[in-house]
């Protein structure tokens, strides 16, 4: 089923806009308040007094395009388009969760959550590369599965077998099955 939905979703693309308006009303229908809920347990928390991790608001919008369409570590990391109309279609569906990691005003790093009403939910993260290596990653995974799991969500992700670094930061974490 994933293979064909990732089919649908790259290749023709108007479908895959209709499941997701549908998906997006379902589950904000079944699972909205179990997410705010869970939302609020995990978010915002600030590590290390300097690093904020909190939900995107629309005003974060344009600084995370600038993000993502800046970095030059990003050849594993294209889950959607980087621009801000497509960040703000994203941003209303109710399905994708955006939040992203603050020093101070600057976004230090971008994660998401993307849940299907079929009870499973995909994971995606990228630290700039100004900030790695500084446990923010590690931080990011424990609210993406915390918030994952705490609602009965089986959590999947998608790993380029080249990214060798992501590979190894799974293995070390233990979260996920290969």
């Amino acid at each position: 089923m994933t293979k064909f939905l990732l089919f649908l979703k790259h290749k023709i693309p108007i479908i895959w806009l209709i499941i997701e308006y549908i998906n997006g009303l379902v589950f904000s229908l079944l699972y909205r308040k179990k997410l705010d809920r869970q939302i609020l347990k995990y978010l915002p928390i600030i590590m290390e007094k300097k690093y904020t991790f909190r939900k995107i608001e629309k005003k974060d919008l344009v600084n995370l395009s600038v993000l993502l369409s800046n970095e030059s570590n990003l050849e594993f990391f294209n889950p959607h388009k980087f621009d801000t109309s497509s960040l703000m279609v994203l941003f209303k569906n109710p399905s994708f969760l955006m939040m992203g990691v603050f020093d101070g005003e600057r976004l230090a790093g971008y994660f998401f959550l993307r849940f299907f009403a079929n009870k499973k939910a995909f994971i995606g993260r990228m630290v700039s590369s100004d900030y790695q290596r500084l446990g923010i990653a590690k931080e990011m995974s424990r609210i993406l599965y915390g918030i994952t799991w705490k609602m009965g969500f089986k959590c999947l992700t998608t790993i380029s077998e080249d990214n060798k670094a992501i590979f190894d930061l799974h293995r070390k974490e233990g979260n996920v099955r290969f």
